[in-house]
């Protein structure tokens, strides 16, 4: 309640507003400052700690898409390593028969001189 002058000078009561009563409280007590304050700070920092948040987690999705990449790479160097492979086999085969056949050969001609 606040004290204030009527219509003839006398003084009247009104009733005073929920943010009009906060404030006085504010103005009056230092310690409800102080706490203000404090609750201020941490409203801020939990604002920085979520923006980290943020921060952290797309990072680690930009990594996930990294390593996924990587794996794709690997996984198709692999596969044409692996293709590679098999097409020397063959031929190393065909190799060796040809040159046992070519020694063949030359052994037959050479023991017929």
């Amino acid at each position: 309640m606040a004290y204030g002058q009527g219509e003839w000078g006398d003084e009247v009561c009104h009733p005073i507003a929920d943010d009009q009563k906060l404030y006085q409280a504010y103005v009056e007590n230092p310690f409800l400052r102080q706490e203000i304050n404090l609750l201020k700070q941490k409203l801020e920092l939990k604002g920085e700690e979520s923006k980290l948040k943020d921060e952290r987690i797309a990072l680690e999705e930009r990594r996930g898409d990294m390593y996924k990449q990587a794996f794709e790479a690997e996984k198709e160097l692999t596969d044409r390593a692996l293709k590679l492979a098999e097409q020397s086999k063959g031929s190393g085969r065909e190799t060796l028969a040809i040159l046992g056949v070519v020694a063949i050969i030359v052994t037959v001609i050479a023991a017929i001189l």
